[in-house]
Protein backbone atom coordinates (compact mmCIF):
# COMPACT_ATOMS: atom_id res chain seq x y z
CA UNK A 1 0.00 0.00 0.00
CA UNK A 2 0.73 3.75 0.49
CA UNK A 3 2.18 5.24 3.21
CA UNK A 4 0.18 8.95 4.40
CA UNK A 5 2.96 10.88 1.74
CA UNK A 6 2.01 8.69 -0.92
CA UNK A 7 5.17 6.46 -0.68
CA UNK A 8 4.82 2.82 -1.01
CA UNK A 9 5.07 0.67 2.53
CA UNK A 10 5.19 -2.60 0.90
CA UNK A 11 8.57 -4.91 0.05
CA UNK A 12 7.40 -5.56 -3.34
CA UNK A 13 8.56 -4.27 -6.81
CA UNK A 14 12.05 -5.40 -7.32
CA UNK A 15 13.73 -3.99 -10.57
CA UNK A 16 16.93 -4.17 -12.30
CA UNK A 17 16.57 -0.89 -14.60
CA UNK A 18 18.75 -1.85 -16.98
CA UNK A 19 17.60 -5.39 -17.24
CA UNK A 20 14.58 -6.57 -18.67
CA UNK A 21 12.40 -8.63 -16.24
CA UNK A 22 13.09 -11.90 -18.26
CA UNK A 23 16.70 -11.30 -17.67
CA UNK A 24 16.37 -10.69 -14.06
CA UNK A 25 16.41 -14.69 -13.56
CA UNK A 26 15.84 -15.12 -9.68
CA UNK A 27 16.99 -11.93 -8.59
CA UNK A 28 14.01 -10.43 -6.14
CA UNK A 29 16.44 -7.87 -4.20
CA UNK A 30 17.80 -6.15 -2.71
CA UNK A 31 15.56 -3.26 -3.61
CA UNK A 32 17.47 -0.29 -4.72
CA UNK A 33 18.45 2.61 -2.34
CA UNK A 34 15.97 4.91 -3.57
CA UNK A 35 13.01 2.50 -2.38
CA UNK A 36 14.69 1.38 0.94
CA UNK A 37 14.96 5.01 1.64
CA UNK A 38 11.32 5.70 0.93
CA UNK A 39 10.48 2.85 3.09
CA UNK A 40 12.40 4.36 6.07
CA UNK A 41 10.69 7.42 6.06
CA UNK A 42 6.92 6.11 5.29
CA UNK A 43 7.60 3.86 8.38
CA UNK A 44 8.92 6.60 10.55
CA UNK A 45 5.57 8.53 9.34
CA UNK A 46 3.44 5.57 10.41
CA UNK A 47 5.30 5.05 14.10
CA UNK A 48 4.90 8.50 13.98
CA UNK A 49 0.82 8.37 13.69
CA UNK A 50 0.45 6.40 17.13
CA UNK A 51 -3.55 6.52 16.72
CA UNK A 52 -3.49 3.18 14.99
CA UNK A 53 -1.63 0.17 15.17
CA UNK A 54 1.32 -0.81 12.94
CA UNK A 55 1.71 -4.48 11.17
CA UNK A 56 4.63 -5.30 8.82
CA UNK A 57 3.88 -8.41 7.25
CA UNK A 58 4.46 -10.02 3.49
CA UNK A 59 2.47 -12.00 1.52
CA UNK A 60 1.86 -15.71 2.74
CA UNK A 61 4.66 -18.65 1.42
CA UNK A 62 6.40 -15.60 -0.51
CA UNK A 63 10.28 -16.37 0.90
CA UNK A 64 11.42 -13.41 -1.57
CA UNK A 65 8.96 -11.03 -0.14
CA UNK A 66 9.96 -12.34 3.60
CA UNK A 67 13.58 -11.76 2.52
CA UNK A 68 13.04 -8.22 0.96
CA UNK A 69 11.11 -7.41 4.25
CA UNK A 70 13.55 -8.64 6.83
CA UNK A 71 16.35 -6.06 4.54
CA UNK A 72 14.01 -2.88 4.88
CA UNK A 73 13.19 -3.44 8.77
CA UNK A 74 16.70 -3.84 9.53
CA UNK A 75 17.61 -0.70 7.34
CA UNK A 76 15.45 1.22 8.97
CA UNK A 77 16.77 0.25 12.29
CA UNK A 78 19.79 0.82 11.52
CA UNK A 79 19.34 4.26 9.45
CA UNK A 80 16.85 5.65 11.35
CA UNK A 81 17.15 3.97 15.06
CA UNK A 82 20.89 3.78 15.09
CA UNK A 83 20.82 0.45 15.73
CA UNK A 84 24.13 -1.55 15.11
CA UNK A 85 24.28 -4.74 12.82
CA UNK A 86 24.41 -6.86 16.16
CA UNK A 87 21.38 -5.52 17.59
CA UNK A 88 19.14 -6.16 14.47
CA UNK A 89 20.64 -9.29 14.21
CA UNK A 90 19.87 -10.27 17.79
CA UNK A 91 15.82 -8.70 17.01
CA UNK A 92 15.43 -10.54 13.50
CA UNK A 93 16.90 -13.97 14.73
CA UNK A 94 16.52 -16.46 11.58
CA UNK A 95 15.13 -14.02 9.11
CA UNK A 96 18.99 -12.05 9.45
CA UNK A 97 19.87 -15.08 7.80
CA UNK A 98 17.75 -14.68 4.74
CA UNK A 99 19.99 -14.58 1.43
CA UNK A 100 19.75 -13.21 -2.31
CA UNK A 101 19.48 -15.00 -5.24
CA UNK A 102 23.32 -14.11 -7.47
CA UNK A 103 22.27 -11.34 -9.71
CA UNK A 104 23.22 -13.53 -12.70
CA UNK A 105 21.16 -16.63 -11.86
CA UNK A 106 18.63 -17.94 -14.10
CA UNK A 107 15.67 -19.86 -13.59
CA UNK A 108 16.43 -22.88 -16.25
CA UNK A 109 20.07 -23.08 -14.72
CA UNK A 110 20.44 -24.71 -11.13
CA UNK A 111 21.11 -21.72 -8.72
CA UNK A 112 24.53 -20.93 -7.58
CA UNK A 113 24.72 -20.88 -3.43
CA UNK A 114 23.23 -17.68 -2.41
CA UNK A 115 26.08 -15.59 -0.30
CA UNK A 116 24.40 -12.21 0.36
CA UNK A 117 22.77 -11.90 3.16
CA UNK A 118 20.26 -9.48 5.10
CA UNK A 119 22.47 -8.96 8.00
Amino acid sequence: GDGPDGTAVSSAGYVVHHYTEAASGRCFGPLDLGKVLRFCRALSNRLADRKRPLVLGTPPGDPNARTNAATLLGAYLTFISGWTIDQVVEVLGKEANRSFACSWARKDKLEPKRNMKVS
